[in-house]
This record gives structure tokens, C-alpha cells and sequence, in this order.
């Protein structure tokens, strides 16, 4: 009986597992103009990140210390490019919830752009979650997503994304169980139930 306790225990305690991380490019750089690179922010062993602009295909993300409506960020430095994806993406064995994210805009201008979220599962083109045309100006603007995915999630911001720049970009990490941790879970419930009928019975007695 202990052993099954022991085994729902470790499942749950599995499954409930979840650690908080933040993207702050501030962190890492401080030198205006640095180049981002492609893997900042990855959690060894655990989830792989990625950015990337849609006419290149190619890391064109670089570091302000500051305008950014007020905040630091990685921002798009080429103009010819009109949208940035960043991947979130969860090794096996993981999944990845985006909680949130911060837009800011060069200057603090007025920039019209917007957004979408995808979580990979559902196939093209449906979107999890778009913003249609949104303007980023002096307050900068906090996407809260609360999106979760164990392949991937996509942040893409554009099309007109030069002078946009992001940060922040909070989310969560968890372990997902295997197979096999589900299978033992199950095949306990019904001894535990067991247990405490036969408990149920011996306290009547």
C-alpha cells in the first residue's frame, strides 16, 4: 500500500513541477547595437530558443539599453525587415507555457503593428491568438498569452515590426510525464480505494 502511495505521490509531485523563467535581454547585454544571440534565453536540456526575421530567415535582433518605450529590449536592425518570430521550444519530455510579453517601440513613437501566438498543435492557418492592427507607442505593450504547448510556441510580431522591440517574455516551464508514469498512476487508484474501503469496513467493525 505504501509503495502505491509512494508512486501517486511521485506523479503528482511530477506532473505539478512547474519553474518560472523571464527572457530579460538587459541580463545579458548592455552595449546598444550588440547582436542577439540565437540562442539566448535556452534552458539546457529542457527548452531550445530561437528568433528569427521573416525576409532572411536569419537572427537580425539587436540590443537597446533603453527607448524602447521606456524599457530595454531586442529590437529588428534591418528596416527592410517586417516581422521577428521568437520559438519557444520545449525539449522532449517538457512543455512550455508563455504567460507574457512586452512590446516597446523606438522612441516611444506611435508604430502600427501586431501580433499572433501559435502553439504549434493546431495546423496552419489557424491562430491561437492574434491582435489585429495594434499600436505600440510610449507605454509599450504587455501581450498576456497564457499559452501552452509541449512542441512549440511561436511569438510572430508584424508585418511593419522595424522599430518594434521585445522583452520580457515570461513563461513557464513543467515536466510531462511519461507513459509510463500515467500507467502506474492508474493502475494504483483502484488499490488506494481498496485501502480505504477495507479501512472504511474495519473502523465499522
Amino acid at each position: 500500500m505504501k509503495k502505491v502511495w509512494f508512486v501517486v505521490l511521485a506523479c503528482l509531485v511530477f506532473t505539478g513541477a512547474s519553474r518560472a523563467h523571464e527572457i530579460r535581454f538587459e541580463d545579458a547585454y548592455g552595449t546598444d547595437g550588440q547582436l542577439i544571440a540565437a540562442d539566448y534565453g535556452s534552458i539546457p536540456g529542457v527548452l531550445d530558443v530561437s528568433y528569427y526575421d521573416t525576409d532572411s530567415w536569419d537572427l537580425n535582433l539587436a540590443f537597446r539599453s533603453g527607448g524602447l518605450s521606456g524599457h530595454a529590449g531586442a529590437v529588428l536592425r534591418r528596416e527592410d525587415s517586417s516581422a521577428f518570430y521568437v520559438f519557444l521550444t520545449p525539449l522532449p519530455g517538457y512543455r512550455v507555457t508563455l504567460n507574457s510579453f512586452f512590446l516597446g517601440s523606438l522612441g516611444g513613437v506611435d508604430r502600427l503593428t501586431s501580433y499572433e501566438v501559435n502553439d504549434d498543435a493546431t495546423p496552419w492557418p489557424i491562430v491561437d491568438i492574434s491582435s489585429g492592427p495594434v499600436t505600440v507607442g510610449a507605454g509599450g505593450l504587455h501581450v498576456f498569452a497564457g499559452l501552452a504547448s509541449a512542441e512549440e510556441i511561436e511569438i510572430r510580431v508584424g508585418p511593419n515590426a522595424y522599430g518594434i522591440g521585445i522583452n520580457y517574455i515570461n513563461f513557464d516551464v513543467s515536466p510531462v510525464p511519461e507513459p509510463e508514469g500515467w500507467a502506474l498512476l492508474l493502475a494504483g487508484l483502484p488499490a488506494i480505494g481498496a485501502g480505504i474501503r477495507r479501512r472504511r469496513v474495519a473502523a465499522r467493525g
